[in-house]
């Protein structure tokens, strides 16, 4: 999963919500730090990857941010499909929150 840059690709959550991510990008480090970059500036943040007892691989993000945005992400995803240059996720929560990002 660790690649230099994702974009956000879609985000629903009740509607769609992808627009409020069209000019940012994630930077993942393999170090567990993330990177929220939008109009030049990078809030940091923290990832990690479990797998639950249900063998679902789930990718934990979290932002130190009062960005409503950058908020959004903030949760414990379950990945739901993997493609050659996307990935799919569901809010783990019980949600139907879903969130794709794509590398670049």
């Amino acid at each position: 999963m660790v690649r230099s840059a994702w974009t956000v690709d879609y985000y629903y959550d009740t509607q769609d919500l992808t627009d409020e991510f069209t000019t940012s990008r994630l930077l993942f480090s393999s170090t567990g730090v993330v990177g929220f970059q939008v109009n030049g500036e990078t809030i940091a943040g923290k990832w990690s990857r479990t797998i639950d007892a249900s063998n679902n691989e789930l990718i934990d993000l979290q932002f130190n941010t009062s960005n409503a945005s950058i908020l959004r992400l903030n949760e414990s995803w379950k990945l739901t499909s993997r493609f050659a240059n996307s990935l799919q996720f569901q809010g783990n929560g019980g949600t139907d929150v879903l969130f794709r990002i794509k590398a670049q």
